[in-house]
C-alpha cells in the first residue's frame, strides 16, 4: 500500500492497477486484509481514507467479514447473494451496480458468492439466486428474489428503508 498524499490514498493492487478511495470506512480493514492479502498496518490504515465511491465498486464480502460489514453497519446494506454459474445473477449484477451509484452515501451494496461462502446464505435461508437482502440496523427488512427491473428494485429499497 502506498500513500499518495494526505488527501487521497492510492492502493497498489498485487495484480496491477490501483484504486483511489475518499472516505474512512474502518469496518473494511479486516475485509481488505482477508480478501487481498495486503499488509495494512494500523498506522497506515488510520491515516488512509477509504471509500469505493469513486469507482462504485461493490464489495465482495465473505462469511468472515459478514457480521462486521453487514450486520454491524450503521448504514443500511443490500446484499446480493449470487453465484458465477447463475444466469439471472449476471443480468442483475449491472442493475445492482447502477443502484449502488444511485444510493451512494445512503446505502452500502455488497455481493456474496454463495459457492465460496456457506454460513451466511444458510443463516438467512438463501435458496434461490439471485437474492437481494436488505439490512437495516443489523436486521433483515426485506428480501427480493430473482430478477426484477431496476425501477422495481429501487421502489422496494425505498419502501424498505423509508427513503
Amino acid at each position: 500500500m502506498t500513500i499518495a498524499d494526505s488527501k487521497s490514498t492510492v492502493l497498489d493492487c498485487p495484480n496491477g492497477g490501483e484504486y483511489n478511495w475518499s472516505t474512512a470506512i474502518r469496518t473494511l480493514r479486516p475485509l481488505l486484509v482477508a480478501r487481498t492479502s495486503w499488509a495494512v498496518s494500523s498506522t497506515d490504515f488510520e491515516r488512509t481514507i477509504y471509500k469505493m465511491a469513486e469507482t462504485h465498486t461493490i464489495l465482495e464480502v465473505d462469511d468472515n467479514a459478514f457480521q462486521q460489514v453487514v450486520l454491524e453497519s450503521d448504514t443500511p446494506v443490500v446484499v446480493d447473494f449470487w453465484a458465477p454459474w447463475c444466469g439471472p445473477c449476471r443480468i442483475v449484477s449491472p442493475i445492482v451496480e447502477e443502484l449502488s451509484k444511485d444510493y451512494d452515501g445512503k446505502v452500502r451494496f455488497v455481493k456474496m458468492n454463495t459457492d465460496e461462502n456457506e454460513q451466511a446464505p444458510m443463516q438467512f435461508g438463501i435458496q434461490v439466486l439471485p437474492t437481494l437482502v436488505i439490512f437495516s440496523e443489523g436486521r433483515e427488512v426485506n428480501r427480493l428474489i430473482g430478477f426484477s427491473p431496476k425501477e422495481q428494485l429501487k421502489r422496494q429499497i425505498d419502501r424498505s428503508l423509508a427513503i
